[in-house]
């Protein structure tokens, strides 16, 4: 931006030199730049966060899920946590996601 832009900005009040004014737009720039890449990282963690409160939610389902087969279908728990991954993963996961860890610790 220009500095007469900047000054027609200020007003008409406005007492500073064109160097005083083009300092303090620099200035603002600059702060303007920390507060979007502040910004940006905010909105990384927020994803990162989102992704392991997603995965916690999907462990939590498969846990669940095969804990049923387990007991009231008599189904082994490998074979249940397998066939409870299958089933979340036909709502929008693989079912094979490495970063899972096991329901039942293996």
């Amino acid at each position: 931006m220009s500095a007469s832009k900047c000054r027609q900005l200020l007003g008409p009040s406005c007492q500073l030199t064109d160097a005083e004014i083009e300092l303090l737009r620099d200035q603002l720039y600059g702060f303007a730049h920390v507060v979007i890449e502040a910004w940006h990282e905010w909105g990384k963690a927020d994803a990162k966060k989102s992704a392991a409160a997603r995965r916690a939610e999907i462990n939590e389902a498969v846990t669940e899920r095969a804990a049923i087969m387990e007991f009231d279908g008599r189904v082994g728990r490998r074979e249940a946590e397998r066939r409870a991954r299958s089933d979340i993963g036909r709502f929008g996961n693989s079912g094979k996601d490495a970063s899972l860890p096991g329901a039942f610790g293996d």
